[in-house]
């Protein structure tokens, strides 16, 4: 037998009300499913508690432990709950193994309703409280331990089983029990990086708090124990790594089913038992109580009691139908699935393959080429189509691969690279046109049940001859600028075809194909037609250029034809420079630094510079007033040299220069520029004692000097404690966050300081000097540690309504001084006729933390209903919030006011007041504040009600406020209305009374 379970709620303070049976029949949920895994005897006992916890939540563990041996001078204990599952027996002194506490505050998080199933979906905001328990009880099964969040085992010389198979590294901690590392492909990281979580769940990939279930980034993040986030409406399963260290820890482990199976062959239409198709293997002692079935394909189907079933979906039948159940085959293979359940866990799904013995037609092609001047050729001529089981050819496919020629059924020309049906009556139709070069066709058949293969043939088309072009090499004469195209090459067609069109190509670009005056682009064909070539000439450009040409005769293109083109002589520009000495930050005119003469006399039309040394402290190109790049040529015209310089910064500078003289560029002459090295600034800084949240200038916390005098332009600042309690740098007046730089100019320094906090924060702080980042200099501001402010209630006794300022139900006191900034207020009763919180005059809702500052406390009450409501309070001291206190405001118990009503006689359209149809008394005595009328009847001669003149809608509810009630009347019609009322006292509505004017 499995092992049975029981849950003791203890819940001395009725903190969860009416909550208390959903979470109990939660945790039993919870339970079950564990069962299915977990395998023991005994009656584990689970202690639930509802109270506040350490971290708001919940939490849980085992109730107590055993002593199991030592290891390494340790003690090693095992948990309450493993001990009770493998003795059946309690720990001595104990009456639960596992206890469970949650928070209050924690239900708004969690889905409250009763009676939810582990598969349930629920609201996108709110977690399904069965995953929490999930969660808790695999701490109670002893994922669990003595390490603290500093990784520290505490209090004494022992250890769990669990803490036994951590390992510390460098890089974090992990548990490394072999069924666990096994599941998870090595050693499992554990929580380390946690304020709350460390050591007892996985994963650190803290960035996955602000994901999604479809965007983490580390999968452990959706494991049921990881430590980072637990996310709402997301069903956690328990993972094949969460068994694995159950299995570690020493926990017998349920045995899943599994299922084997194999492919078949089989005849059209066969029929398999499904008892046939596949076995079972299970754990002695248990029994296959369901079976799921899929068929993915869908040419045969399943079959249970002789209904067929759909393809593409689970079939679910008990293991008395299994008889019943079977698979037919159809005309193709089908992958099949199956999965069996042993009342506990389902097997993995297993995949089969059914393959009917059905023989695809055959098509017979040959290559075929066409006569002179055939232009097509039909189907007839080109295949023929045979069926090993006589069945009849009802479908062709057809394809063209490259797309010379084209099918075409009825004279319509089909697309290239596209498969053509055509039904077997419309075979006729079907005809291939040839093209102007061999296209590979395919095509296939079908019998009704399968298709044969593609069988592919060349369809050729009458051989026709490309044009040749001739090309000679031609060297310009001096000063020549451009030929005439017509002069570089001449064309001839071997079937004298006429000449249609040309295409030209320039590989090299330096100089150009012109048509028709428009300059044409490099590495690109040119296309021209025959009467477009005297409008054609190339123009010589500053060095020779490679270039091609191709004729077409209409059918085909000739192939391609190179020759070179070269322009007359040209002597390239010479630049002279030599090296130049400079001071830190010198402007040096780029004609101060390099000149340029040409052998030709030509004028220098273009310049370009570049700056080989990418040291970001060293100097720079500046054109027209802008920095350039290192390692990049930087074009500089005749009129822009005036204007460049060249910057100089720390260190030597290779520098290079050439020039254009509108043909040719010269080489490259390389020259340095030199100036002394940079000395980083250096910072200097110590720790510093503060006060609570001291502000605290930075120019006091830190030094900079620079070894060069070099004047300091820019710091930047970091914070690496990144508690939300500690101190922080600001900057103008805005608070900079924590783990990133801070960039602050010098003029920003005046206004920049530390704000402390609570604790020691590090600190640390850098220079530069426009050339040069100091090294960074850690140091601390030390600030006492802040203590919790403390809120002091007692419960209070109210009259109906009665408002009650909130200095007057609480108060709070810091025992550090601290001036209390903030409080947060809770009403955790939800009820429509209980009291409310009142922040200068707007009523608050329930069931959420109402933020209150210092100044509006005294505009703060809270208005009493109808019984008691359950109150809390916590206050906030600049720098951390204090616990939560708890509280009730108690008032009588409202009782609803009563309405009194007669059938009311009227004569046909007469007006009746609403006060003579009526009355309403109230059992505390509470004014009326409001009524609601009703009219049932919405016949055309029927009445209506009327408030102030203003007639009213039949079938609705009519608000009618006290002072309305006046001059409220009901106007009669000519037959009988069916009419109602009911009164609010301001906390609750009355029954409605029913009544009758009739006519």
């Amino acid at each position: 037998m499995p092992w049975n379970y029981s849950v003791t709620l203890n819940d001395t303070s009725s903190a969860g009300a009416s909550a208390d049976a959903s979470l109990v029949y939660d945790l039993e949920q919870a339970l079950n499913v564990w069962q299915r895994y977990v395998l023991g005897i005994g009656t584990l006992v689970v202690q639930l508690n509802i109270l506040p916890t350490t971290v708001g939540r919940a939490d849980g563990g085992p109730t107590s432990s055993y002593y199991v041996g030592s290891n390494g001078g340790l003690a090693v204990y095992e948990p309450s709950s493993q001990y009770e599952l493998t003795t059946g027996q309690h720990v001595a002194g104990t009456t639960s193994d596992i206890t469970i506490n949650i928070d209050p505050g924690y239900f708004q998080y969690i889905d409250m309703a009763y009676g939810l199933t582990y598969a349930s979906q629920v609201p996108g905001n709110v977690i399904n409280p069965i995953d929490v328990f999930l969660h808790e009880l695999m701490h109670g099964f002893g994922m669990t331990g003595w390490y603290n969040q500093s990784g520290q085992l505490q209090p004494g010389p022992y250890e769990s089983t669990f803490d036994n198979l951590i390992q510390k590294t460098a890089m974090g901690a992990y548990f490394v029990g072999a069924n666990a590392e096994a599941a998870y492909g090595g050693p499992v990281p554990l929580t380390t990086n946690s304020t709350t979580e460390n050591y007892y769940h996985f994963g650190n990939q803290q960035s996955d708090l602000y994901a999604t279930p479809s965007t983490v980034k580390d999968p452990l993040t959706l494991d049921l124990m990881n430590g980072i986030v637990f996310y709402p409406n997301y069903q956690y399963a328990i993972s094949n790594l969460d068994i694995g260290v159950l299995k570690d820890l020493g926990y017998s482990i349920r045995t899943t089913p599994v299922v084997t199976v194999s492919d078949q062959a089989a005849g059209r239409n066969q029929i398999f038992a499904a008892s046939s198709l596949f076995s079972v293997n299970m754990a002695t002692g248990d029994s296959i109580t369901e079976y799921s079935f899929w068929d993915s394909n869908g040419h045969g189907f399943w079959t249970v009691g002789g209904v067929a079933q759909g393809t593409n979906t689970e079939i679910d039948i008990n293991a008395s139908q299994l008889a019943q159940a079977s698979y037919q085959a159809g005309p193709g293979s089908d992958t099949l699935w199956v999965s069996a359940f042993d009342g506990y866990l389902w097997s993995d799904w297993k995949s089969f393959v059914i393959s009917p013995a059905d023989h695809a037609p055959v098509v017979t092609a040959a290559n075929v080429t066409a006569g002179h001047a055939q232009l097509s050729a039909s189907e007839s001529a080109l295949f023929s189509a045979s069926d090993a089981d006589g069945d009849t050819i009802s479908q062709y496919a057809f394809w063209d691969t490259q797309g010379h020629g084209y099918w075409a059924i009825g004279g319509v020309a089909q697309p290239t690279n596209a498969e053509i049906d055509v039904p077997a009556a419309n075979l006729s139709q079907v005809s291939y046109v040839f093209g102007s070069a061999p296209d590979t066709l395919w095509v296939r058949a079908y019998d009704g049940y399968l298709w044969g293969a593609w069988v592919p043939f060349t369809a050729t088309p009458s051989v026709d001859h490309p044009p040749v072009v001739s090309a000679s090499s031609f060297t310009a004469a001096h000063g020549q600028t451009s030929i005439a195209a017509s002069s570089l090459f001449s064309a001839s067609d071997p079937d004298s075809d006429p000449i249609t069109q040309y295409a030209l190509w320039d590989s090299n670009g330096n100089g150009a194909w012109v048509v028709n005056g428009a300059v044409q682009a490099t590495n690109a064909e040119i296309d021209i037609t025959a009467a477009q070539l005297a409008q054609t000439s190339y123009q010589f450009g500053s060095a020779p250029d490679q270039l091609w040409v191709r004729a077409y005769d209409g059918t085909l293109w000739g192939a391609w034809v190179p020759f070179t083109v070269t322009p007359g002589p040209d002597h390239a520009p010479v630049v002279s420079a030599t090296d130049f000495s400079a001071t830190h930050g010198q402007d040096i005119a780029a004609s101060d630094l390099f000149s340029a003469t040409d052998g030709d006399s030509d004028t220098i039309a273009a310049y370009q510079v570049w700056d080989s040394t990418s040291d970001p402290a060293s100097g720079h190109w500046v054109v027209g007033g802008v920095a350039q790049a290192a390692n990049i040529a930087i074009d500089v015209s005749p009129a822009q040299l005036t204007s460049t310089s060249f910057q100089s910064g720390s260190g030597s500078d290779d520098l290079w220069v050439r020039a254009n003289d509108g043909i040719t560029w010269g080489a490259w002459k390389e020259f340095h520029v030199n100036a002394p090295i940079d000395h980083a600034p250096v910072v200097s800084a110590s720790d510093v004692t503060a006060t609570h949240g001291q502000d605290i200038a930075a120019s006091n916390l830190f030094m900079a000097s620079d070894p060069d005098h070099d004047t300091i332009t820019n710091y930047q600042f970091w914070d690496s404690t990144t508690d939300p309690a500690s101190g922080h740098f600001v900057v103008a007046g805005a608070a900079q966050p924590a783990g990133q730089a801070i960039d602050v100019s010098a003029a920003q320094l005046a206004s920049t300081s530390f704000q402390s906090g609570s604790g020691s924060d590090d600190l640390w702080v850098r220079a530069f000097d426009g050339m040069t980042w100091s090294n960074w200099k850690e140091f601390h501001v030390n600030a006492p540690i802040d203590n919790l402010p403390i809120v002091t209630a007692a419960d209070a006794a109210a009259s109906h309504g009665q408002d009650i300022a909130a200095s007057a139900l609480f108060s709070a006191t810091d025992a550090d001084g601290d001036t209390i900034t903030n409080y947060q207020l809770w009403d955790s009763t939800s009820d429509p006729s209980s009291g409310h919180w009142v922040v200068g005059g707007v009523a608050q809702g329930s069931n959420v933390a109402i933020d209150v500052t210092a100044a509006q406390l005294s505009s703060t009450s809270f208005q009493s209903g109808s019984g008691s409501d359950d109150l809390w309070a916590r206050a906030y001291d600049g720098i951390a919030w204090g616990p939560w206190k708890e509280f009730h405001v108690t008032a009588p118990i409202d009782q609803a006011p009563i309405v009194s009503a007669s059938d009311f006689h009227a004569t046909a359209n007469q007006s009746v007041a609403a006060t003579n149809l009526f009355s309403v008394s109230d059992p505390d005595g509470d004014s009326i504040a409001q009524y609601q009328v009703w009219d049932s009847t919405s016949s055309a001669g029927s009445g209506h009600w009327s408030i102030g003149g203003n007639a009213q809608p039949a079938n609705t509810a009519i608000n009618v406020s006290a002072a309305q009630l006046a001059s409220t009347t009901f106007e009669g019609g000519t037959v009988t209305d069916d009419l109602w009322v009911r009164a609010n006292d301001g906390m609750m509505w009355s029954a409605w009374q029913e009544f009758h004017l009739i006519v």
